[in-house]
């Protein structure tokens, strides 16, 4: 991994092994370094989709900054692509 702390992937991922090792020293469980690293690539992507979402939410409402409002209508809207209810 890029050791460069200005690179957002290097810090997603020492962020997600430093969740992973606290959880080792409270339970049983031994993460390997071939899960931390695909983990963080799955929380990165999730990320990048998360910013591609709340950005065309506040586009569609005709602002130019992301506001909480766009943060809860995709909660929202996430649940109901799941079958969930919108509300």
């Amino acid at each position: 991994m890029n050791a460069d702390p200005r690179d957002p992937r290097a810090a997603v991922w020492l962020a997600v092994a430093q969740l992973c090792s606290a959880d080792e020293k409270k339970t049983a469980v031994r993460y390997s370094p071939a899960f931390v690293d695909a983990l963080s690539h799955v929380v990165y992507a999730q990320a990048e989709t998360m910013g591609g979402d709340l950005e065309c939410f506040a586009k569609h409402a005709r602002r130019a900054k992301v506001t909480v409002d766009d943060v809860k209508v995709r909660s929202g809207w996430l649940r109901y692509m799941r079958g969930g209810a919108w509300c």
